[in-house]
């Protein structure tokens, strides 16, 4: 997506590529007004999203997990 040659920090994609996630496991940052979204970090927002879906019901089970959920 990008090339080798890019700074992290000047990867940069538009919001709109955002919305091609599942509703209820999209972050809310590209909601909110932001033109253009680190991918990175949007992929990392995502996977915390995830986990808290699918693994959020074990807490009970193992309650000192709960901080990561």
């Amino acid at each position: 997506m990008f090339p080798q040659s890019a700074r992290i920090d000047e990867c940069r994609l538009p919001s709109y590529i955002s919305f091609g996630t599942y509703y209820s496991q999209r972050p809310d940052d590209t909601h909110h007004g932001e033109i253009d979204f680190n991918p990175f970090a949007f992929d990392v927002g995502m996977l915390g999203v995830l986990f808290c879906t699918e693994f959020q019901h074990l807490v009970t089970l193992a309650p000192m997990s709960a901080p990561l959920f």
